[in-house]
């Protein structure tokens, strides 16, 4: 009787809470043996930046499945004359296994509500404690308005007696969108500027044209002989005589 008893209760518990159903499908072996485990959750869309200002977002660093402290160190790849900076620059993930609800949390840290899937295609719902960390991202000034690629790493470092036994790590990239005006004219100037290189490029043609045709023409007709000037005819101017 008491056997059904505690078969019914825990038929019950499995119905009404969902996350017990991690702790049974998933226990941990040996409470010894240790497990190294980290994930992040992050936004896939960074903020639009303006030239010489500075977009944020954030990633948050959990252990769910594990039960040894993870050190935390990120690094970026970035556009020449960009910076990607991370507030903390370096920081310590402590495993907590998910809570069916809600919890306190300290400083520095979220409660953070997941989904997961386990066997069977079984959606866990559930709480776990997660860090946060910046990620900023300095445009200088004069970058024209373009969408740039920026990539993120971070190494997670498991330590067993001061030694690193585990080097895990995971990426997040986006495509920063830099605010401005755009560098090509509107459609309007455009057609503008087209009809006035059109005219351009067909008065040339035309000048062109004539300037051969007049050659032509000059080529086809013989020059003009013109007649030897005659040379002026001198006569002798008449003395008068006048007698004595």
């Amino acid at each position: 009787m008491l056997m059904r008893k505690l078969l019914v209760a825990l038929m019950l518990g499995l119905a009404l809470s969902p996350a017990l159903i991690l702790f049974l499908v998933i226990p941990p072996a040996n409470a010894d043996e240790p497990k190294y485990n980290f994930a992040i959750v992050w936004g896939e869309t960074f903020p639009k930046v303006k030239p010489g200002a500075t977009g944020e977002t954030t990633i948050y660093f959990y252990s769910a499945f594990g039960n040894e402290n993870c050190y935390v160190t990120p690094a970026a790849d970035y556009p020449r004359g960009w910076s990607v900076d991370f507030a903390p620059e370096n920081l310590i993930v402590i495993p907590q296994w998910f809570e069916n609800q809600p919890f306190d949390v300290g400083e520095n840290e979220v409660c953070l509500s997941l989904s997961y899937t386990i066997n069977d295609n079984v959606k866990v719902n559930g709480w776990v404690r997660a860090y946060p960390m910046k990620v900023l991202v300095t445009v200088p000034k004069g970058t024209l308005p373009d969408k740039y690629p920026v990539k993120t790493s971070y190494m997670g470092d498991f330590r067993m007696e001061g030694t690193s036994v585990a080097r895990p790590s995971h990426e997040a990239d986006w495509t920063v969108e830099v605010e401005g005006k755009p560098i090509f004219p509107s459609n309007s100037s455009v057609l503008i500027i087209i009809v006035i290189c059109a005219i351009a490029v067909g008065g040339s043609i035309i000048a062109i044209k004539r300037i051969k045709s007049r050659k032509k023409r000059s080529r086809a007709t013989p020059p003009r002989r013109t007649s030897p000037e005659r040379a002026p005819q001198r006569h002798p101017s008449r003395v008068v005589w006048q007698g004595a």
